[in-house]
């Protein structure tokens, strides 16, 4: 099986801070990558300027390879703390999909004691959902 990782954000632009694991996103997500060994990481290009645009540029590396599961690292950051857990976004393609979903929050909750949001899954169904970008692919 062949995975890709995102790392979410970019080295001028870090990322939500996080209180928990007390560092950036960015800087967070280096360190799991790390921890992973040898995989395929993408990292959005800091140079272009307009948000959209760069997404849509790591999207097309990224389809320029056959991945099975490309998996996009993120974590917010919000004033009311009753507004946090873990969620996973994903680009319904087949059952696989929402199996891999899953499968990755419960190792994140598990393994971080960090709570499960609003079921711990979320489908992306529509282009107008936040992180649909990143499936440049139309489902199969």
């Amino acid at each position: 099986m062949r995975i890709a990782f995102v790392l979410g954000h970019h080295e001028k632009s870090k990322g939500a801070y996080s209180n928990y694991f007390c560092m950036a996103e960015w800087d967070f997500y280096n360190k799991v990558i790390d921890e992973l060994g040898c995989v395929d990481t993408f990292y959005h290009d800091s140079d272009i300027n307009r948000y959209t645009s760069r997404i849509k540029s790591t999207a097309n590396k990224i389809n320029k390879v056959n991945y099975d599961l490309v998996i996009e690292l993120h974590f917010n950051s919000a004033v009311h703390t009753s507004a946090n857990g873990c969620e996973t976004l994903y680009y319904y393609r087949s059952i696989k999909s929402k199996e891999y979903a899953s499968l990755f929050s419960h190792i994140v909750t598990k393994e971080t004691s960090i709570k499960s949001r609003n079921g711990g899954v979320k489908a992306l169904t529509n282009k107008n959902d936040r992180g649909f970008v990143v499936s440049m692919r139309e489902p199969c």
